[in-house]
């Protein structure tokens, strides 16, 4: 597939990077964007004659009990309990690129990994794979290899039971399916941890939720039946379909309405010969294609709003004395730093200095950003509009904060955008009249609470905090946007900070009977400035 392939250049360069900088035996624990005190290590032990895993694979660092991390080691040695000998580190459960195996004493294999970006040494059997899928993927469902005619695919339960036979609820092969979780398994007890893959899979009876193993699956797929595509080839040319399930020629070629660059809608998926063909549509015609020929899923239009999300980059952080000193023999600490969103004058890659130098703003997580255009590379690109940072200041605390920002016009890629939004801040909304925010005096008065925190609008209910309530015809105002990443499921959760004039709400505890519970009460008659959280659900946009 394109991206993978892509994927596998790049990996290739770091690959002769990293092995060329080791060999001189020195490399910096570079954490994605931030580079720490580059630390000596030793010529690397000669490459293992037997491994599980080899140069380029991916495999999963996982969650190991009592950790958030997954630590690597400056050398190739086992890690310390006291993690003193860890240089790196990756969030638990991310995937991890083989990069060297070496032998080290008595045998034992290590591996000097790449993890999202940090570079360290782990032993074999810490390590679970290969990583075929991570957690959001799509994947297609396969008959297994001792039974290809086989009408259904067997999953199995938390314990590696087989799921009770269900005749209406049967998985067959070739079904687009969603990966959930990872689980790192021994359940043959080869000492070799293998990855079994949660999904949930569409069956007449309703969905069937189960793991399966790798082998059981092919992907991960580009998108889903359904969503959008970019088709892609030579720009300016008519984009062609075959008229079945396999590879394009001339004799199969469906030609119409349909150019490179427009947008495809996909319709179906078949498995064939180690590769998949996806139906789409294309305006008037239909056909099909491999993932070579598109690019997707394009999942905003032109004119939307979206919120900026950098995920948080996990990276040492020295004790430090009052005036900046680092403290000799102190335990260092993992904290989370989020990167800044840099937007480029075309699609691609951020170059922040040198003759290829193409960064024209720097916005940041949390900012909304209005979709302006779109293209497909490797993947989807956007240029958007947000508020770029254009002078900043370093305060008391020594940290580096932005004083001033102005609208800026760039490119960047889908996965740093989450949305699309239906509000933006400045704009004034309304309380849903199902919303259980909702609430009618003795006076017949329609008022809608305001709940003081995002734990309160996620869930409005008897034990929601209220900063106040004010009336629902006169709306209220967004003044900023919040993201959560959702605990149970590959998505976000939106909610805004709202203000409005209204009744201020206090806390009293009342007796009844032998019962003392707490009872909000409002502030009758006041007029005050009432500021608070609601989720994306309960509100509606202001009628004209």
């Amino acid at each position: 597939m394109r991206t993978q392939q892509k994927q596998i250049s790049a990996t290739l360069f770091f690959v002769f990077m990293v092995l060329a900088v080791v060999t001189l035996s020195c490399y910096s624990g570079q954490l994605g964007l931030f580079e720490l005190t580059p630390y000596y290590t030793n010529t690397p032990p000669p490459t293992a004659v037997e491994s599980r895993y080899h140069v380029l694979d991916t495999v999963l660092a996982p969650q190991e009990p009592g950790r958030t991390f997954f630590n690597m080691t400056l050398n190739p040695e086992p890690l310390l309990d006291n993690l003193t000998n860890s240089k790196a580190v990756c969030q638990g459960g991310s995937p991890a690129t083989i990069l060297y195996a070496g032998e080290g004493e008595g045998g034992k294999v290590y591996y000097l990994l790449n993890c999202v970006g940090a570079v360290g040494w782990a032993e074999e059997n810490r390590l679970a794979g290969p990583l075929l899928f991570s957690k959001g993927d799509l994947a297609l469902t396969l008959a297994p290899a001792d039974n290809p005619a086989a009408q259904s695919i067997e999953l199995v339960d938390d314990y590696f039971r087989p799921l009770p036979f269900n005749p209406l609820q049967m998985c067959k092969p070739e079904t687009v399916v969603r990966i959930s979780d990872l689980k790192p398994a021994d359940p043959d007890e080869n000492g070799f941890k293998e990855i079994f893959y949660q999904i949930t899979c569409p069956t007449s009876g309703g969905p069937l939720k189960g793991w399966v193993p790798g082998d059981e699956l092919f992907g991960p797929l580009e998108m889903n039946l359904g969503e959008r595509a970019i088709a892609t080839g030579e720009e300016g040319q008519p984009y062609r379909m075959a008229n079945e399930p396999a590879p394009l020629t001339d004799e199969n070629a469906v030609e119409g309405e349909c150019q490179v660059g427009d947008v495809l809608v996909a319709q179906e998926v078949r498995y064939l010969e180690n590769n998949v063909f996806y139906k789409m549509q294309c305006g008037d015609m239909s056909g099909w294609v491999d993932q070579d020929h598109f690019v997707g899923p394009l999942r905003y239009d032109v004119g939307e709003n979206t919120v900026i999300y950098m995920p948080p980059v996990p990276t040492f952080v020295e004790a430090q004395t009052p005036e900046g000193e680092a403290i000799e023999g102190a335990r260092r600490r993992v904290v989370q730093i989020v990167p800044p969103l840099y937007l480029t004058t075309d699609p691609g890659m951020a170059v922040q200095e040198g003759d290829e130098e193409n960064v024209v703003g720097k916005c940041f997580s949390g900012q909304t950003a209005r979709i302006e255009e779109y293209a497909a590379l490797d993947t989807i690109y956007y240029r958007v509009t947000c508020d770029a940072c254009i002078q900043e200041e370093t305060d008391e605390d020594g940290n580096t904060v932005c004083t001033a920002t102005e609208p800026r016009t760039g490119w960047t890629e889908q996965r740093y955008l989450q949305g699309p939004i239906d509000f933006v801040i400045g704009e004034r909304v309304l309380f849903s009249s199902d919303s259980n925010a909702i609430m009618e005096d003795e006076n017949g008065t329609v008022w809608a609470r305001i709940p003081a925190n995002i734990e309160g609008a996620a869930a409005v209910g008897q034990y929601t905090t209220f900063a106040g309530r004010c009336l629902r015809e006169e709306g209220v105002e967004v003044t900023g946007i919040t993201l959560e990443k959702d605990r149970t499921r590959d998505r976000f959760n939106f909610y805004y900070a709202i203000q409005c004039e209204g009744e201020p709400a206090t806390v009293e505890q009342r007796t009844e009977g032998t019962v003392t519970r707490p009872v909000t009460v409002y502030t009758e008659g006041a007029r005050e400035l009432i500021t608070g959280f609601a989720s994306a659900r309960d509100l509606v946009a202001l009628e004209e």
